[in-house]
C-alpha cells in the first residue's frame, strides 16, 4: 500500500536537491531533476559545484537512501516533480502527463489482456509516466519498450524507469519509424499530430506492424477518431480488428471540448465481430462504475477466448 508520506517525503528531498543546483548551476528545474536522479542513482557529479554545495546534496540523496520506496510512490513523487519541470521550462504541454486514472485504467486493460513475458510498448513514451505506472500495477512480468523522439523526454524517461528499478528499452526515434520489435501489447496516448495525414491513423497502422498474431493496441484517443476526413483510407488500410471504445468522463480532462476516449483494437481480423462501445461512468458514481467494470470483465472474458 503506498504511503503518502513517503511520496512527499521523496517529492520534497529530490525538489530540495533540484533548486540547490538550480541556484548552484543556473540550470533550469527540467535538467536539475534529471540531475538530481542520476546523483541518486549514482555518485554526485560534483563539477562546478562547491563543497559545501556537495555536502548539502549528500545529505538530501542519504536521506532518500536510508528509507525503502514502493516503485509507485516513486511514480507519483516522479510525476509531481515532472509537471514542476513542465511548468518551469515552458517547452512541453501539460497534457503530456496521462491522468493518474486513466494510467490504472490501461493498467486494468493491460493487466487482462497481456500475456508474462511477452513485450509491452508505448508508441508514445513521453516522460515514461503511463508505461511506469502500467508495470507498478501488474502482477506478472513483461518486457517493456518505449519510442520517444524528443532526446530530453527519452532521457528523463529513462531516468524515471531506473529510479523506479524497471528494466526499459527506449528507442528515439518517430514512432513512425520502424524498428525491430515484436509486441503482444501496444499502448499510447495519442496527440492529435500536425500533417496532412490524421496523426492517430497512422500511428494505429503502424502499431499493426510491430503486434504478433495475439497482439492488442490500446491507445488513448479524441472522440472524433473516426470523424475525420481520411477516415475511408484508413478503414480500407486497416487489417485488424476495432475490439471497442470505451467512452471517458469529461470530468478526467481539463479545457477538452472532444473528449477523449479508450480504443482497443487487435492485429488478428475478425471477420464477424461487431464493435463494442460502453461510457465509464464518473468515478464518484461508485454503483455504475462498479457495474461498468463487471460488464467489462466479461467482455475481457470473451476477448481472450477468442485471441489469445
Amino acid at each position: 500500500m503506498r504511503d503518502p508520506k513517503k511520496i512527499d517525503l521523496y517529492t520534497g528531498e529530490m525538489e530540495k536537491a533540484c533548486l540547490i543546483l538550480h541556484e548552484a548551476l543556473q540550470l533550469d528545474f527540467f535538467d536539475s531533476l534529471i540531475r538530481a536522479g542520476q546523483d541518486l542513482l549514482d555518485e554526485i557529479d560534483d563539477e562546478g559545484l562547491e563543497p559545501e554545495t556537495v555536502t548539502r546534496l549528500e545529505s538530501i540523496y542519504h536521506r532518500l537512501r536510508q528509507e525503502t520506496f514502493l516503485n509507485e510512490e516513486v511514480r507519483l513523487s516522479m510525476e509531481l516533480l515532472i509537471v514542476k519541470a513542465f511548468k518551469h521550462q515552458n517547452r512541453y504541454p501539460l497534457s503530456l502527463m496521462t491522468p493518474d486514472a486513466i494510467n490504472y485504467l490501461f493498467a486494468y486493460f493491460v493487466g487482462k489482456l497481456s500475456i508474462p513475458n511477452r513485450v509491452v510498448l508505448d508508441m508514445a513514451l513521453g516522460t515514461g509516466n503511463l508505461l511506469t505506472a502500467v508495470t507498478n500495477y501488474l502482477a506478472h512480468p513483461i518486457q517493456l519498450v518505449g519510442i520517444e523522439k524528443d532526446n530530453k523526454l527519452a532521457a528523463l524517461a529513462r531516468l524515471n524507469f531506473d529510479l523506479q528499478g524497471n528494466n526499459v528499452e527506449i528507442f528515439v526515434n518517430n514512432c513512425l519509424d520502424p524498428i525491430l520489435v515484436s509486441a503482444q501489447m501496444i499502448i499510447g496516448d495519442l496527440d492529435t499530430g500536425k500533417g496532412t495525414s490524421y496523426f492517430p491513423y497512422q500511428v494505429v497502422l503502424q502499431a499493426l506492424k510491430h503486434l504478433d498474431d495475439q497482439g492488442f493496441f490500446i491507445f488513448m484517443i479524441d472522440n472524433d477518431f473516426f470523424n475525420q476526413p481520411d477516415i475511408q483510407a484508413f478503414r480500407e488500410q486497416f487489417t485488424g480488428t476495432m475490439l471497442g471504445i470505451i467512452v471517458l468522463p469529461e470530468t478526467l480532462f481539463q479545457n477538452n471540448i472532444i473528449g477523449k476516449s479508450i480504443l482497443i483494437g487487435c492485429k488478428r481480423h475478425l471477420a464477424t465481430y461487431e464493435m463494442v462501445a460502453m461510457n465509464l461512468p464518473g468515478l464518484n458514481d461508485t454503483e455504475q462504475l462498479n457495474k461498468t467494470i463487471d460488464d467489462l470483465d466479461q467482455w475481457i472474458k470473451q476477448l481472450k477466448g477468442m485471441i489469445i
